[in-house]
């Protein structure tokens, strides 16, 4: 009886056993033609070759194997644990690049007025017209009125400037794919250098005009210098307390709160 039992056992396995084989033999023959056929679902357009030699491999990233450069590109592997492995799944989209683009214009157009605002209009002066009761604490604290009025619009724009890494790391997932957190990382700090430049040192040449300013640098590159030498001057006390408070965002930037 007891061996009887074993036999029927053993023979149970033996039937999971072919059934398997029987499973991965079809899912097999099943990638087999959708690879033959280009399948997106199973072919990617992303893959990793290992070298032996370091040279080797640097010669393999200066070759172009095909005659259509961006037909077959290679570049550096990042770090393994670096590597952002749903977005290998995904191919690059021209069109969803188009669109991540499209939105970050649409950003710079949507931050120029708000920096507008915040550099030339916003103080206590112009809130009190807004909210009255301000002008009794004003009144029974001017030092602190003094203090807070010196650096409400410069707080205000750190802070804006200071959402910007945020909005663009959704940004750049959404649309760019890009394949390592270093490259969106770059990719980031490059957007963010621009819009600095633009919204921090610019501004107060965007104050006279933002059209007719950006008419003028693009028929006169190197008249930047002079237009910042007759501008930033009427805009000293800002940036006097914009370099106060960059020492608290600059600590911020460095540990990077919000992408730990």
């Amino acid at each position: 009886g007891g061996g009887g039992g074993a036999g029927a056992s053993r023979n149970a396995q033996q039937q999971s056993v072919t059934m398997a084989e029987l499973e991965v033999g079809t899912e097999r023959a099943r990638l087999a033609r959708a690879a033959e056929a280009y399948d997106p679902n199973v072919c990617s357009s992303v893959g990793f070759v290992t070298f032996a030699l370091r040279a080797d491999a640097r010669r393999a990233v200066t070759e172009q194997f095909t005659d259509d450069v961006d037909a077959f590109a290679a570049e550096p592997a990042p770090a393994p644990d670096d590597v952002l492995y749903e977005n290998l799944m995904e191919d690059r989209n021209d069109w969803q690049v188009a669109v991540g683009w499209l939105w970050i214009a649409g950003l710079f157009t949507a931050w120029i007025p708000l920096v507008l605002f915040v550099s030339g209009i916003l103080s206590l002066n112009s809130l009190e017209r807004i909210i009255p009761v301000l002008a009794n604490f004003r009144s029974a604290s001017p030092y602190l009125n003094a203090f807070i009025d010196g650096i409400l619009a410069t707080l205000t724009l750190n802070g804006l400037m200071a959402s910007l890494p945020l909005v663009f790391l959704w940004i750049t997932n959404r649309f760019f794919y890009m394949k390592s957190s270093m490259q969106m990382q770059s990719f980031v700090q490059r957007l963010y250098f621009a819009f600095q430049l633009v919204f921090v040192l610019l501004v107060t040449a965007f104050g006279q005009g933002l059209i007719s300013t950006l008419v003028f640098l693009a028929e006169y590159p190197t008249g930047v210098i002079p237009l910042l030498a007759r501008t930033l001057p009427m805009a000293s006390h800002f940036y006097l307390s914009y370099i106060v408070l960059g020492w608290f965002s600059t600590t911020l930037d460095l540990l990077r709160p919000a992408v730990l």
